[in-house]
């Protein structure tokens, strides 16, 4: 279903957090221990989606912990991104040889709400989703949405700096299913290697699913 929002140089693997069942490695475990039920659901999920992909590379036993801003740490030859929600998970993992870093974003469409679109949205973005059939301006709200964060974990590996949703402009290329996300914020300490990237995103009848391998 989600199979060609990456390049082939990227390994991807989807799962149900219901159908995933595994045991996590317990540094993992001992990372989550106080986490909600839903949340240490979700968080086992992808790290068993991670620990089948990075056999692919021949690692074993390498617990993906998080770092001081919550981003998951890969091995250093790797580059990787996670994405939960109650319905789906989502792990990447590619070799740094062929991209920098990679993003990846899953929403449930109708949860993303509307009326905070004037902190996600900036005045040209809005315009272009008020154009569109009205029954369409959910979903891509919700890409939006999702290209953004997508964008702001594909960036924050490469420059450690945080991003608001307003600090970026999108555009949208819907025949291609491709979005191209460029930072705006004149304040951001970006440099050609981070300042703009194009990715995929791909839409069910309940899900909107992006990525960027760059």
């Amino acid at each position: 279903m989600f199979q060609k929002i990456f390049p082939q140089q990227v390994l991807f693997e989807t799962g149900s957090p219901e159908d995933l069942c595994g045991e996590l490695y317990p540094e993992e475990a001992a990372s989550i221990q106080k986490a909600t039920k839903k949340r240490q659901k979700e968080f086992t999920s992808t790290r068993l989606l991670a620990k089948k992909l990075l056999k692919q590379y021949h690692v074993d036993h390498f617990p993906i912990l998080m770092g001081d801003h919550r981003e998951p740490l890969w091995p250093e030859h790797l580059c990787g991104t996670i994405s939960h929600c109650p319905l789906l998970c989502a792990v990447a993992v590619a070799e740094k040889k062929h991209f920098r870093s990679l993003g990846c974003d899953i929403e449930i469409i109708d949860r993303v709400d509307y009326k905070i679109h004037t902190h996600i949205c900036q005045d040209k973005e809005w315009d272009w989703i008020t154009l569109l059939p009205l029954e369409e301006q959910q979903k891509y709200f919700a890409l939006i949405f999702s290209a953004k964060e997508c964008f702001f974990k594909w960036q924050f590996p490469l420059s450690h700096h945080w991003l608001n949703f307003k600090d970026t402009f999108i555009t949208i290329d819907v025949k291609n299913q491709q979005f191209t996300i460029q930072i705006t914020a004149s304040n951001f300490p970006h440099n050609e290697t981070n300042l703009c990237a194009t990715g995929q995103f791909k839409f069910t009848d309940k899900l909107v699913l992006t990525g960027i391998a760059k």
